[in-house]
């Protein structure tokens, strides 16, 4: 039996889980239809200047907050009673580290500027999204550990297509630089709440900053910034090598194909950003049993959103990408598979995580992310772009494995199914392959997704009720 905290904290956990992938999937959607809007109203440069904004921004924030934001949520477990302290410790840190490191780099700004191919007020606005930014991964993430799911779907329908139509807005009735157009209209919301954010924590911390936060935040944090640094290797690192290797047109398609991918990892990324907070709660509370018993759920739940990505992925292209771009659809089972792995590794780093074993997180990602920069050396040249794909996936399966390895080092508990686990990643891998021979007999690929469908409902349903009513707490 549950008591009841449990039992409500359940309930909301279901809730949060339910708005959180539908808002993100409406996000998701959205971002595909505006692709090729964006590429017919913004030239190349102009886009690949806003992309190359948004990179450096997203390795600045790791770096200049030293990723203190991601230890949010332990600290909500650690301080239950001083959250709000936590939180503005956390944010006064980072404005005097962001402040200082913006003062400092003033004399460097032209430079900054030429490097970036971006004008000097967009030097200035870097250093204020990152401060932003900060601002509301901590505003968001304690949101989403309290599983306050009103709030983070309008949260998400702001920053998903009121963003994506204001750039569009932006870009069309701009001259010149209509980069900055892009810019502003999908950062800006980030930048809105971001500021709300800091205002919130401000009014609500009872103290503005406390030593023993700053100590347990910067010990958890800063083995997760080379984790971070390999993690954006592991995912950048083929663009820039098919980019030498083969050219800039094969990294184009490969990217596009990319993006179909991360279309599975982003949505079940918001499951895991609800899932994970519940997952600390429960072994807070010692109860791994009820993890075991139901993550299998989710592992389901991944493998039909994969096969029927993979599925789908033939005519998606056909509609939303230009003839230029439609031999990609050969790599995206592919990279659904190494995206299936990604997915799959983020079970145990949050028991790395909440064990506070970051450095064990560090050394996976960077041996993964080593990995993947000599078999995309040694492949992409003798094979070709496609041989990036591959790559991938080996890499994801090696970050996968190595994050087992460190889990089973720090909680000998059987936390969870590791058999079905592995038998589920062996179905994706071999569906794959099915799919790939299959992509010319689209009638062939739908049979058997409704085939394979019908077999995952008969395996799962009676458990999928069971772990409904368990979640709502009627049982």
């Amino acid at each position: 039996m549950q008591n009841n905290d449990t039992s409500s904290d359940n309930k909301k956990t279901v809730k949060a889980a339910i708005s959180n992938t539908v808002s993100n999937g409406i996000v998701m959607v959205f971002a595909l239809i505006m692709i090729p809007i964006t590429t017919r109203i913004l030239s190349a440069t102009d886009l690949g200047v806003a992309t190359n904004f948004f990179s450096v921004r997203n390795i600045c924030l790791n770096i200049f907050t030293l990723a203190t934001y991601m230890t949010v949520n332990k600290g909500m477990l650690e301080y239950k009673k001083e959250k709000g302290s936590y939180l503005s410790s956390l944010l006064l840190f980072n404005t005097i580290v962001i402040g200082g490191l913006f003062f400092i780099s003033l004399p460097f700004s032209g430079i900054i500027s030429e490097g970036l191919g971006i004008s000097k007020i967009f030097v200035y606005m870097l250093f204020a999204s990152v401060f932003l930014w900060m601002a509301y991964n901590l505003g968001t993430t304690y949101l989403l550990f309290h599983n306050r799911y009103g709030w983070m779907f309008l949260v998400n329908m702001c920053i998903g297509p009121v963003s994506q139509l204001l750039a569009v807005f932006l870009i069309t009735h701009m001259d010149s630089d209509k980069y900055m157009g892009r810019i502003i209209g999908i950062d800006g919301f980030y930048w809105v709440i971001g500021a709300i954010s800091a205002v919130i924590i401000l009014i609500h911390a009872k103290k503005i900053v406390t030593k023993e936060h700053l100590k347990f935040a910067l010990t958890m944090s800063i083995p997760l910034v080379p984790h971070l640094l390999a993690q954006t290797v592991l995912s950048q690192s083929d663009l820039l090598m098919i980019t030498y290797y083969t050219g800039a047109d094969k990294a184009g398609i490969y990217s596009m194909a990319y993006t179909i991918g991360m279309v599975l990892y982003t949505i079940l990324f918001q499951i895991m950003n609800v899932w994970s907070p519940w997952v600390y709660r429960r072994m807070y509370e010692g109860n791994v049993e009820i993890i075991y018993k139901y993550s299998k759920i989710i592992y389901f739940i991944a493998f039909v959103m994969a096969i029927g990505l993979m599925v789908i992925s033939p005519e998606a292209v056909k509609i939303f990408f230009a003839d230029e771009y439609q031999e990609c659809v050969y790599l995206i089972p592919i990279l659904v598979v190494g995206m299936y792995f990604m997915f799959l590794y983020l079970f145990f780093y949050d028991v790395e995580y909440y064990h506070k074993k970051t450095v064990y997180i560090a050394i996976a990602s960077i041996a993964a992310s080593v990995l993947n920069l000599v078999l995309n050396a040694i492949f992409i040249p003798l094979f070709g772009y496609t041989a990036a794909g591959y790559t991938t996936a080996i890499g994801y399966l090696a970050l996968l494995f190595l994050h087992m390895f460190f889990m089973k080092k720090v909680d000998k508990r059987k936390i969870y199914n590791l058999k079905l686990m592995f038998l589920v990643s062996i179905m994706v891998l071999l569906y794959a392959l099915a799919i790939y021979w299959l992509i010319d007999y689209p009638i062939i690929r739908y049979v058997l997704l409704i085939i394979t469908l019908g077999l995952v409902a008969m395996r799962m349903w009676r458990e999928g009720l069971e772990m409904v009513k368990v979640l709502r707490g009627s049982k």
